[in-house]
């Protein structure tokens, strides 16, 4: 049943479309506008926004939040969302990234597997988190309830 929810979860974040593409807080946005008209400062914002609703969820430096791949649902009793990064960087050191990370912000490693696209499952009581890293460095973070 798990396991269920959890895909229908991913299927349903899966299609969703925001047409943005902004940069993690920690880095500096050019000046340049964004396709929707914001400045570097508002897409920063908004990049930071979306990282706030899971502030246990840690990010690579280097790396950038694509919102054309993203979403999140907060509220007090339930968190979910799907983060895409883009950047470049070895697949495997990214492994090692999220498996120490992860661990060092309170979350239980459930399983893993390294492949073409490597697999990192963590839970904390009430939340799951499936970490994604491809070969390219691309990495998709799905967030969901346990």
């Amino acid at each position: 049943m798990r396991l269920l929810l959890i895909a229908v979860f991913a299927f349903t974040l899966a299609g969703c479309n925001f047409n943005k593409a902004y940069v993690a807080p920690t880095q500096k946005y050019t000046n340049e506008t964004g396709q929707d008209g914001k400045s570097a400062e508002e897409q920063q914002q908004l990049a930071a926004a979306l990282l706030a609703d899971f502030p246990d969820i840690p990010v690579p430096v280097g790396y950038r939040v694509d919102l054309t791949q993203s979403t999140s649902f907060y509220s007090a009793n339930y968190s979910a969302g799907k983060i895409t990064l883009i950047g470049s960087s070895p697949s495997g050191a990214l492994f090692t990234f999220f498996a120490t990370e992860m661990q060092s912000n309170g979350w239980s490693l459930v399983n893993k597997m390294q492949s073409e696209v490597s697999v990192l499952n963590f839970a904390k009581p009430g939340k799951f988190v499936s970490v994604q890293i491809f070969l390219d460095g691309k990495i998709t973070i799905l967030i969901s309830p346990e």
